[in-house]
């Protein structure tokens, strides 16, 4: 039982997380920001990227979304 409950809250953990997950796009850099309670923000500057990695399932077809990837030198 105690493992369920574990597993339960590590999974509600991961859902909250990806909620609070906010990309955005500018004309130089792109910022990600996450966080209910502390709060964190990274920036890529899109002068750094070196590839561009573009991945997209059946699923992701469907619902017409995918995965991107950049790699930074």
């Amino acid at each position: 039982m105690i493992v369920f409950i574990i597993c339960f809250f590590a999974f509600l953990l991961n859902i909250v997380s990806y909620k609070f997950t906010k990309y955005s796009v500018y004309k130089k850099r792109l910022v990600d920001s996450y966080g209910i309670i502390y709060k964190s923000r990274s920036t890529l500057l899109f002068f750094k990227v070196d590839n561009v990695f573009f991945s997209e399932g059946l699923l992701n077809k469907v619902f017409n979304n995918g995965s991107i990837r950049l790699s930074t030198t």
